[in-house]
């Protein structure tokens, strides 16, 4: 193997992202709760991570995660390179029409670098609704009841940069939702309320199912602790995993939150991606 595919894949093993949790007034803080959000993904690009994550956070379904679109649109404007994925179950389960629109638009803002998560939960309810999106994604029109009750087709405007939205599950513990994930071509998120052992339990689970339902590594990224040890993070990577993602409290990280994210992407041997960004 050449030099630089050797380098390149080194470098890929150690993807991480961010994930924050954006629910209600954001912890409380109202409007600077939101800017801190959207200064957080900036950060975290400039500090070469790969994604950011914008979710419910653990409380999951018993929280408000007011307008997940306009969220991510905001991210994604003020940002450059950052995978922007988001947490939208509700939004789709209601209108798949207005939510292939929505997100068509912020996909063209963060030019094709969305990317949508949607709770394990669901899963059932929501295969079909993600095949009537891709439909929609890709171009293909579909059928409407309009007044009177006369159908009539519609398709997507504008249309997406992508040519097919990229689908994340959250892990249900159960495994059922790699049958899904395999056909569709979805990613596994894996969320931290396991202890450390039983997290390692399940990806290497995650991955033999997902091995042996496609033959290939399923793509499976977990949250961490920003208080996660390097040797912990070398056991995960060692699954095969494809992101470590750092939970970040932005109530606790407040006024040195720069700091926090430079040492956690120095930890990682992160800085080295996004020299052409710092310049």
């Amino acid at each position: 193997m050449r030099d630089a595919e050797r380098r390149a894949g080194e470098q890929d093993k150690r993807l991480c992202g961010i994930s924050i949790a954006v629910v209600g007034d954001v912890g409380g803080r109202g409007a600077s709760g939101w800017r801190e959000t959207t200064e957080a993904a900036r950060i975290a690009e400039l500090c070469g991570f790969n994604s950011v994550w914008l979710t419910r956070g653990s409380t999951g379904l018993g929280e408000v995660q007011p307008n997940p679109a306009l969220t991510a649109a905001a991210v994604a404007v003020t940002t450059r390179s950052i995978k922007v994925r988001v947490e939208v179950t509700e939004q789709l389960r209601d209108n798949s029409l207005r939510a292939a629109e929505d997100w068509s638009v912020v996909d063209n803002l963060s030019n094709a670098r969305v990317e949508l998560l949607s709770a394990a939960e669901h899963r059932k309810e929501m295969e079909p609704i993600s095949r009537d999106l891709r439909d929609l994604w890709n171009g293909n029109q579909v059928r409407r009841a309009g007044p009177g009750k006369e159908e009539y087709t519609v398709h997507t405007f504008p249309a997406p940069q992508q040519a097919d939205p990229m689908f994340w599950l959250t892990d249900s513990g159960d495994g059922a939702e790699l049958q899904l994930a395999g056909s569709a071509g979805t990613g596994v998120f894996v969320r931290k309320e396991l202890a450390f052992d039983q997290m390692v339990e399940r990806v290497g689970a995650l991955q033999e199912q997902y091995q042996a339902a496609t033959r290939n590594l399923g793509r499976v990224a977990v949250t961490v602790n920003t208080t996660t040890g390097q040797e912990e993070i070398q056991q995960l990577r060692a699954l095969g995993v494809e992101e470590v993602v750092y939970e970040i409290d932005l109530d606790s990280t407040r006024g040195h939150l720069t700091e926090a994210l430079t040492e956690l992407a120095h930890a990682n041997h992160l800085l080295q991606r996004s020299d052409g960004l710092r310049a």
